[in-house]
């Protein structure tokens, strides 16, 4: 019997809880040749950092291919949580859970979690946070009234 091949994907998900901009990124690696083969970020308005993280792991899912093995790497206890186990009492993001466990059981992709102490030098961590931040950042500069060519009755009239 063949070996499936693994994969190791990293990834990090984040929200303001000021503006509700969040976004989520994620790294996939070759192990075999230890680098980067796939990376993705997004961000997205009037969300939650939890479904920041779970749009990741979705993403990843999505993005791998079918009879594989990931090694997920996460600072997100709360995806660790709801992933590992048949924990389906989330309601407010069984609509993610429920998606992700489906790509996962229709691709006959085995997972396994190990949580990763975030801001601790890991440089994979690293680059999939500032991958969020740059997505926050940049969402917040797009929607900002200054970024606003049209201008407004406020601006143009002066009251």
């Amino acid at each position: 019997m063949k070996n499936k091949k693994t994969f190791v994907v990293f990834t990090d998900g984040g929200c303001d809880t000021i503006s509700k901009i969040g976004a989520s990124a994620i790294i996939i690696i070759d192990p075999d040749i230890d680098d980067i083969i796939y990376e993705w970020s997004d961000s997205f308005k009037n969300t939650t950092n939890n479904r920041m993280e779970l749009i990741a792991f979705k993403q990843a899912l999505e993005n791998l291919p079918n009879d594989c093995e990931v090694i997920f790497m996460t600072d997100s206890q709360y995806c660790i949580t709801v992933l590992d186990g048949n924990k389906s009492e989330y309601p407010k993001n069984m609509d993610l859970i429920s998606n992700i466990r489906t790509i996962r059981s229709e691709k006959n992709i085995s997972c396994n979690y190990h949580h990763v102490k975030a801001h601790n030098g890991n440089k994979w961590n690293e680059i999939v946070d500032s991958a969020c931040q740059k997505a926050i950042q940049q969402m917040k500069k797009e929607i900002s009234p200054e970024n606003n060519s049209k201008g407004s009755l406020i601006s143009k009239y002066g009251y």
